[in-house]
Order: C-alpha cells, then sequence, then structure tokens
C-alpha cells in the first residue's frame, strides 16, 4: 500500500490495493508495469481523492511479461524500431542512430522504455528493464533480427574495434546473424575470449571458426576451450 501510495500520489482504496497484491504478488516490476497499464487504460482512477482499481479485463495470473507487451504496443512504428535495435545491442553508443531516428529516444525515455547513460565520453542506450528488452527480442521477426544484428556489426566494424570488447561483440552480433563468412574474426574472438576466462563464449566462437573453416589456430582454441569447462 505504501508502494501504491508513492507511486499514485495519494492513497489507495483497500479492496484494490488487496487486487493489486493478488496480480502482483509483491513484485515491484509488476506493481509498476500493471500501476502504469492501469492508469493509460483507464483500469486505475482517481475517484474523489481516492484511487481505484476496476481491472476485471485483467486476469489473476497475468504474467509481467505480457503486461510489457501491452505497453509496446502503443508505440509506432519509428519508436518500435528504434527500441528494437537498442534491445538487440544494448548497451548500444547513441552515435549508432541516424539523425533521424534520435528524435525518438527522448519519446522512448519519457515513457520509461529507454535511458541514456554516460560512460566517460561515450553516451550509451539500454533498456530500463531487462524484462522489457526480452518482450522486445520476442517478438521481432526473425528476417529483421538478422537485418538489425547486421547492422550492429557493420557499426562496430566501422568504428574501427578500438575497445577491447568491440572484437567479442562484433563476432556475436555476426554469428548470431548467420554470416559466418570469415572465420578469421571468429578465431580471434575465441582467443580473446580465452584471455577473459570467456570459455562458453570461446567455445562458441571457436566452434564457428572451424564449421567456417578454420585452420589449426581455430582448432586449438576450440580444443583450449573444451577443456577449460571439463
Amino acid at each position: 500500500e505504501r508502494l501504491l501510495d508513492a507511486m499514485l500520489g495519494g492513497p489507495v482504496e483497500r479492496r484494490s490495493a488487496n487486487a493489486l497484491w493478488e496480480l502482483t504478488r509483491g513484485n515491484v516490476q509488476f506493481v509498476r508495469e500493471l500501476v502504469r497499464y492501469g492508469r493509460d487504460h483507464g483500469l486505475l482512477a482517481d475517484a474523489d481523492g481516492v484511487w481505484r482499481w476496476s481491472g476485471a479485463t485483467i486476469a489473476v495470473g497475468t504474467r509481467i511479461a505480457d503486461l510489457v507487451g501491452l505497453r509496446l504496443e502503443d508505440l509506432d512504428g519509428a519508436q518500435r524500431r528504434v527500441l528494437e535495435l537498442v534491445a538487440a545491442g544494448a548497451p548500444l553508443e547513441l552515435e549508432v542512430l541516424r539523425e533521424d531516428e534520435r528524435p525518438t529516444v527522448e519519446a522512448l525515455e519519457a515513457l520509461e522504455l529507454l535511458e541514456l547513460q554516460r560512460e566517460g565520453r561515450r553516451r550509451l542506450l539500454d533498456v530500463v528493464h531487462p524484462l522489457q528488452g526480452e518482450v522486445v527480442r520476442a517478438g521481432v521477426p526473425a528476417v529483421r533480427w538478422q537485418a538489425l544484428l547486421q547492422r550492429l556489426a557493420d557499426a562496430v566494424d566501422a568504428g574501427g574495434g578500438r575497445r577491447r570488447t568491440d572484437l567479442p561483440r562484433l563476432a556475436a552480433f555476426r554469428l548470431e546473424a548467420g554470416d559466418r563468412r570469415d572465420p578469421s574474426l571468429f578465431e580471434r574472438a575465441a582467443l580473446l575470449s580465452l584471455g577473459l576466462y570467456d570459455t562458453a563464449a570461446a567455445e562458441r566462437f571457436a566452434q564457428a571458426a572451424t564449421e567456417a573453416g578454420g585452420g589449426f589456430t581455430a582448432r586449438l582454441a576450440l580444443g583450449r576451450a573444451l577443456a577449460e569447462m571439463l
């Protein structure tokens, strides 16, 4: 009840608070999404200074992912495309967005779907909550998902791969997009991942390099990764 009062800026009817408890079982993120959904769709309203829930259309047991999905249905095409790109590449440098896409970021921030963070001189975009990213990614058609990953990979490539994390990110984007034309990329990513003690990534990259026609280096990296996973 204290959480609801703080979120809504006023008292909540006891029966409504009980109903919201039954729906969320106290999961704070679920409460947050449900309150937002209720306000946006007229199911949670201020009546004479007291908030009342009339959410009969939200069935008990509704999953939080369903509520996140309902919020995403209200996005326009431009907003959804930017959110999909960020969900695919998060954390994503703001500079990856085209000029015509950047104004959309402010709207998505206001909707509490995206947040802009600073890391030194870098400006990074991320989804506000991991579950939002999961729901967005699950809803992207396969062909579009591949196109998003190729765009992200091209952006990393165009940046010159100066950071230590760029090589594994580039390899991961290419691999998930189904682009295995460059076995040397996966070989280098596998060796770097071994040096970072990320044996799961090393095994995945080395396997991809081997299947793409990589030679001794790829097989050696795969052997090392498998040995370290034992």
